[in-house]
This record gives structure tokens, sequence and C-alpha cells, in this order.
């Protein structure tokens, strides 16, 4: 799954569990526990996503890094159909 739509869907679970601690406040305490605990991980899950982030690659950079390569091989075709 990418990224975003991972952030987004930990967004809206916990927009969920906002509500459902909105709604019942009046539930026992073990049970608002129990919700307050869940937040807080789906919270600490999206944080620890977004600090993970990948650096997205240079595509100038990359083709840069291909053309070497790619000439090489056209010289080594072109010496072999010769030879």
């Amino acid at each position: 799954m990418k990224m975003k739509k991972a952030l987004k869907r930990l967004q809206r679970v916990e927009d969920l569990l906002d509500d459902v601690l909105q709604q019942f406040e009046a539930s026992p305490q073990e049970v608002r526990n129990l919700l307050d605990g869940a937040k807080a991980n789906v919270s600490s899950a999206a944080v620890a996503l977004t600090s993970e982030a990948p650096a997205k690659p240079d595509k100038a950079g990359l083709k840069l890094a291909k053309k070497p390569v790619v000439a090489a091989t056209k010289k080594a075709r072109t010496a072999a159909k010769s030879a």
C-alpha cells in the first residue's frame, strides 16, 4: 500500500475513534482507556510512517546513470558485429 493511502486510512481510523469516544462519554472507564490506547497507537503508527518516508529519487540523476550503461552495450554490440 502506498504511504499516502495508508496515512489517509490511519487518519480516518483516528477520526472514527474520536467519534466513538465522544458518543460514549458515559461508558465505563475500562472501555475509554482501551479506546484511548487504540487512538494513541494509531497516531504513533501515522507518525512512524511519516518519519520513514523515503526520499524520491531524482529522475534526471537516474537517466544520467543509465546512459553510460546503454552506450557501453551499444559499443560492445557493434564491436561484436564487426568481428
